[in-house]
């Protein structure tokens, strides 16, 4: 058996259909699983949500995708540039928007963690957990449906100011689905989307803050050939492998690749975007 990490795939099925042609996907005896943002931005965002719903072994919640329920419940207008439209008039949505509200913010597998934006300087790896679980049981409950709305939001930046139990889920919302970069005393910059040699003064990628308290805790290190971390949504970042942390967002509904990683055999495959979108 072969586990293979898929990256944000934005509604570009086309070239998942390829991706998984080149990868040699075997149903029922490989394991796949994908970095969030399943939908929105390429032109069959259904089609990329129903192939996850019948085949993925598991998938991490995106911002898009959590953008997708919240306009699905009525908490977000749909934006202009949103593609999932097709998704909100099948017949089939309540059940594949019901599979997407339950799918988790942290999947740990064997020696890896996969994750669709970040993880917080302030939490420790039971923190990260502990916080994930707490996020993915209050959007299973009817007022996480009702009020996904009350979610969005930059504030609290920092954990150490969330007041509330909805300022806590907010937070964590940010760190797990619009994280690429944090100050050096912890606060949160959820605006940044620019390239690594861009980064602000006084920040540091998430997966990069000399104190963060998850990365100073070697019992939960992989064996050095395995990815302890494997994330996506740092399109403008592409591919990287960082001291344990792979990136697997490279653009694909940009113009760039769609990428799957092997686990067990340490392999990056690609594909090309047919087109930018």
């Amino acid at each position: 058996m072969r586990t293979w990490v898929v990256g944000d795939v934005h509604g570009c099925y086309r070239e998942l259909r390829q991706l998984l042609r080149k990868i040699e996907f075997r149903p029922g005896r490989d394991r796949i699983f994908f970095l969030g943002d399943l939908v929105n931005g390429g032109p069959q965002s259904l089609e990329v949500l129903q192939w996850a719903c019948d085949h993925a072994t598991d998938s991490v919640l995106g911002n898009h995708d959590v953008h997708l329920l919240a306009v699905a419940g009525g908490q977000r207008h749909k934006r202009g540039k949103d593609t999932f439209a097709d998704i909100l008039t099948h017949p089939g949505a309540d059940e594949l928007l019901n599979w997407l509200r339950t799918r988790p913010f942290l999947v740990e597998l064997e020696h890896s963690t996969l994750i669709h934006a970040g993880l917080s300087p302030d939490w420790t790896w039971p923190e990260c957990r502990r916080q994930a679980k707490a996020l993915e049981t209050h959007l299973k409950t009817s007022a996480g449906k009702e009020n996904l709305g009350e979610l969005w939001g930059d504030n609290p930046a920092l954990w150490t100011d969330c007041q509330s139990e909805t300022d806590k889920l907010r937070y964590t919302l940010n760190v797990f689905t619009r994280l690429r970069v944090v100050h050096k005393d912890g606060t949160l910059n959820n605006e940044f989307k620019s390239t690594l040699g861009e980064c602000p003064a006084k920040h540091f990628p998430w997966f990069a803050h000399p104190t963060a308290k998850w990365s100073l805790e070697p019992a939960h290190r992989s064996p050095p050939s395995i990815p302890r971390v494997l994330h996506g949504h740092w399109a403008a970042l592409g591919f990287h492998s960082t001291n344990g942390i792979l990136g697997l967002d490279t653009g694909c509904v940009w113009g760039g690749f769609l990428s799957a990683y092997c686990l067990e055999e340490n392999q990056l495959l690609q594909v090309p975007a047919a087109n930018p979108f």
